[in-house]
């Protein structure tokens, strides 16, 4: 429920860049100033936690939530944060290699691989308004594939240094 909370928080915190009926330039566009407000702000470290809500996954890791923590923009640590589940625990170490450890630079570069997909899905991506990275990255189902759709969520994003 809290986290559910949180999500709905983020999200009215947040600067909307729907692409659902703009062009995929005015995405660009969105992306390409956003990343320009991230870099502006000069951070290297980090933390943030990171959740799949449509995974259709069978792997606690691949859906998360994982806490990602970031120096000199290098993952040290990643952190399930989730129920038990599948061998995980709260508090466990993510040693996998999944979606939900990322950078914030790993998350700007889903957000255009989105925009720039040849698979014509539905998407829409939101931006945090004062950083500008990706909080929200949700892809419907493409064309003719089943569950192949995702929505990648960030929460509880906070600068260490």
């Amino acid at each position: 429920m809290r986290a559910r909370i949180s999500s709905i928080l983020v999200v009215l915190l947040c600067t909307a860049a729907s692409t659902l009926g703009i062009s995929n330039s005015s995405a660009r566009r969105e992306l390409a100033a956003n990343r320009t407000k991230w870099a502006s702000h000069g951070i290297t470290d980090y933390e943030f936690q990171l959740r799949d809500e449509n995974c259709f996954c069978m792997y606690a890791a691949y859906y998360g939530p994982i806490r990602v923590i970031v120096r000199n923009g290098k993952i040290t640590k990643a952190i399930y944060e989730g129920e038990r589940r599948d061998g995980y625990w709260p508090g466990r170490i993510v040693r996998e290699k999944t979606e939900l450890v990322a950078t914030v630079e790993d998350l700007f570069k889903r957000a255009e691989d989105v925009i720039n997909a040849k698979s014509k899905a539905p998407f829409s991506i939101r931006y945090d308004g004062t950083y500008g990275f990706p909080v929200v990255i949700d892809v419907r189902n493409p064309p003719k594939i089943a569950d192949a759709q995702w929505r990648l969520v960030v929460d509880g994003f906070r600068p260490t240094k």
